[in-house]
């Protein structure tokens, strides 16, 4: 499994929401080194970081081999639009190759400075540029092009603003302008070789609008 397997399953689901709960099952039916996910709610300091993930080796059972969790933390003060954002956006570094993995402890140290100081681009680690990665491959997951499509229209002709888009979709309030932006677009296509007219295999039909906030 690769993010462009993961981003198409999130595409082909039915229904008004992604879960992030289906992305982490499917993670770990398919992924090819990952055996789990977990998701902990920690007390983090959401200015610098609020959330990552850690790769673990588990040895817990003496019948099986060891295999890979992926311990994914995030700040447990977050409202759950935020904390679904956040476990989607570790979860894409279950495809992080090694130099982009966080799998050390002086590489988890290397990478929260880089994210409380924010080097210049030839500074930066592998890791660092794969948080940014791993940000706009979280928003096709949660966000992908069979839902944008049903409400970027409605958004567009101020049918709705920016915070009732974000509480149906269940995503941040300040991503929603960045996911029906142009750069979606560009980013979708880069990312998944997939573009808005020509949609994924097994793609479904839009469904009408919701009215109602997601619920989590």
């Amino acid at each position: 499994m690769n993010f462009i397997d993961l981003y198409r399953y999130a595409n082909g689901l039915g229904g008004p929401a992604v879960s992030v709960e289906a992305l982490r099952r499917k993670v770990i039916a398919e992924h090819a080194t990952v055996g789990d996910v977990e998701f902990w709610g920690c007390e983090l300091d959401s200015d610098i970081s609020r959330g990552h993930m850690v790769l673990q080796l588990d040895r817990s059972s003496p019948y099986e081999a060891p295999y890979i969790v992926a311990s994914v933390r995030f700040d447990r003060e977050l409202d759950t639009c935020w904390q679904r954002f956040v476990c989607c956006k570790e979860l894409m570094h279950v495809f992080d190759d090694s130099l982009q993995r966080v799998d050390q402890a002086d590489k988890f140290l290397k990478l929260m400075d880089e994210l409380e100081n924010n080097p210049i681009y030839v500074n930066q680690s592998e890791m660092f540029k794969s948080e940014r990665n791993a940000e706009w491959q979280a928003l096709l997951a949660i966000c992908p092009p069979r839902l944008r499509q049903v409400y970027k229209a409605r958004f567009d002709a101020g049918e709705i603003d920016r915070k009732e888009a974000a509480a149906i979709l269940g995503v941040p309030d300040v991503l929603i302008r960045t996911i029906m932006s142009d750069q979606y677009e560009l980013t979708l296509e880069k990312l998944t070789g997939d573009t808005l007219d020509k949609p994924a295999p097994g793609t479904p039909v839009p469904f009408a609008p919701r009215k109602k906030p997601v619920q989590q």
